[in-house]
């Protein structure tokens, strides 16, 4: 799984050198119990863990409300769309809310993903902030964002889990560093071109 910005940089047959899968960005049985509400916040390609995240959810036969709110700059660059559109389909308990930098159709909501965006789409879709677990990955300044609203909002920051990670490329070298920060632990991971 990779963002639509590594994928259109490399051709077929390019070989990268990555990590394997690391981190603690799981929801635990004991959290299946006492959270009656999950609330995803993901940008870009931060949508990927978010995925088995929410399938882990509803492979467990979560009763409680699952809300995604995924933040792209237009609709061309929205991963997995077809299948997270699938799933609300399937699962009456999955509401997904798509936010748009360029947004020409009212199916989505026109906003980047910024403290006064989600104060707005609490707000519309009632999100409520009691009893709620949040999760949130993609880059810092989402990340950040949500950290400011839940603090206005009085929310204790323990039931905040996040994977900050980001892609610079420049595709004129042959290596490449990776920041990622999960749980607030810096990792760099270096991919060849």
């Amino acid at each position: 799984w990779f963002s639509n910005r590594l994928i259109n940089g490399y051709q077929v047959g390019d070989k990268l050198d990555v990590s394997e899968p690391q981190g603690e960005f799981l929801i635990s049985r004991k959290e299946l119990k006492t959270y009656k509400q999950f609330v995803f916040l993901s940008g870009g390609s931060g949508i990927t863990p978010m995925l088995n995240l929410i399938a882990n959810l509803k492979q467990h036969a979560y009763t409680g409300e699952v809300i995604l709110i995924y933040g792209n700059k237009n609709e061309e660059e929205i991963i997995y769309k077809d299948e997270l559109d699938q799933l609300q389909k399937e699962w009456p308990n999955f509401k997904i809310i798509y936010g748009l930098e360029e947004s020409p159709s009212p199916v989505y909501e026109k906003c980047q993903l910024t403290v006064n965006c989600l104060k707005g789409l609490f707000e519309k879709y009632q999100i409520k902030s009691a009893n709620s677990c949040f999760l949130a990955s993609g880059p810092p300044i989402i990340i950040d964002n949500l950290r400011i609203f839940l603090q206005e909002l009085k929310v204790k920051l323990t039931h905040l889990k996040f994977e900050k990670f980001f892609i610079e490329l420049d595709l004129k070298t042959t290596q490449q560093q990776i920041g990622v920060e999960i749980n607030k632990e810096q990792r760099q991971i270096v991919v060849a071109a």
